[in-house]
């Protein structure tokens, strides 16, 4: 992503930075997920462009009532091209799921054809490097690898279909969303520069010279840049609105709701609502999420990844991604924009975004002298 941004910035040049973290949250959802090398297969692109068509129809469908009902929607365009790309990336999937499970069957026959030959020519017991083997598997690093080894309660594993519903489900959440609310926190960032300088300030002090790298103990230290972050969340929630289904009869105020009920609620309301963030509820100001601003405030009144039971359940995930790609552009680069804090306008697509593109100006930082 910073190799990108080099070589795309000018002095002067507006860049659209949802261009740049977008791949980014991409790679690292794909990874994470997938396995390392899961981008640099043949047919990568096309994997890439398709997930794009099945999310924008999504949207499409999303707000535009006449494209509700399925069988008007088979009959139009948006469904052809959606059922190609459906076919295109499951089948990319799926080919990466088998070759999965011919490595874990592989690794589990050499684990027990080695138990049998586990002694070296010395005659000493060579047990460490086939452990090590089996612990990689036992205790697996990527989330496909916990989904072949890592059993149902009743004993079973996930089935083929299963697996590539999760693999979806996190690829679809994980990449637009964080990539998406990056952008915004950037754009903030970009038009209130005292708030730039001063994350600044804590990025050098966590991270003292150019070879200092993210660890999870300097995750955890990066408390300013955690508000900048909630704060950008609260202002511009990329799940602005979701639905719920009551699940028994509710009492709201004066009103009794039936069980079966759908709500759709309106989170980037909420999250401005004067009552619980002050008359200055419309301005960006991280240090409302400082402890002390924190503790008497309602817990259901900032809600970006829901909450409750279906609460999102990549919100650690998702804050760290944001960490790691504001930290790495603010560690190489000053943001600056065009745009207007109060002229910001926003549209819904199956996220919330700009009406218009990430307007930002980068040039180099010299953080280390």
């Amino acid at each position: 992503m910073i190799e990108s941004i080099k070589e795309h910035a000018a002095p002067g040049k507006v860049l659209n930075i949802l261009e740049f973290t977008s791949p980014c949250t991409l790679a690292m959802i794909c990874r994470t997920s997938l396995g390392g090398k899961v981008l640099e297969r043949e047919g990568t692109q096309k994997f890439v462009e398709g997930l794009e068509i099945i999310l924008s129809n999504v949207g499409l469908r999303m707000f535009n009532a006449n494209l509700h009902p399925d069988i008007v929607y088979r009959f139009t365009r948006f469904y052809r091209k959606e059922m190609e790309s459906r076919k295109f990336c499951y089948a990319f999937t799926d080919k990466i799921i088998v070759e999965k499970q011919q490595e874990l069957a592989e690794a589990k026959a050499k684990g027990k054809q080695d138990t049998n030959n586990n002694a070296n020519d010395s005659g000493n017991d060579n047990f460490e490097e086939e452990e090590d083997d089996l612990l990689s598997y036992k205790k697996p690093q990527i989330f496909i690898d916990q989904l072949l080894t890592i059993p149902l309660p009743d004993g079973k594993p996930f089935s083929h279909k299963e697996i590539s519903d999760h693999i979806y489900t996190m690829i679809a959440a994980g990449n637009e969303t964080s990539a998406t609310q990056a952008a915004h926190t950037l754009m903030y960032l970009a038009m209130h520069p005292e708030v730039q300088e001063r994350a600044v300030k804590e990025i050098k002090e966590l991270l003292p010279t150019p070879e200092s790298t993210i660890t999870s103990e300097v995750m955890k230290n990066m408390v300013y840049m955690e508000r900048i972050i909630k704060e950008s969340q609260r202002l511009a929630p990329v799940a602005a609105v979701y639905g719920r289904k009551t699940i028994a009869e509710l009492q709201l105020d004066q009103f009794t709701i039936p069980k079966g009920n759908i709500f759709v609620l309106n989170i980037f309301a909420l999250h401005r609502r004067k009552e619980y963030w002050g008359e200055d509820a419309d301005l960006f100001n991280p240090d409302r999420f400082l402890p002390e601003n924190s503790k008497n405030r309602h817990p259901f009144a900032y809600l970006p990844f829901s909450g409750g039971n279906r609460g999102c359940i990549g919100n650690r995930y998702a804050m760290m991604s944001m960490k790691t790609i504001v930290t790495a552009i603010l560690r190489n680069f000053k943001i600056t924009t065009d745009l207007q804090y109060e002229k910001i306008e926003f549209k819904f697509k199956v996220s919330m975004h700009l009406s218009g593109p990430h307007r930002t100006f980068v040039e180099p930082r010299n953080l280390y002298g």
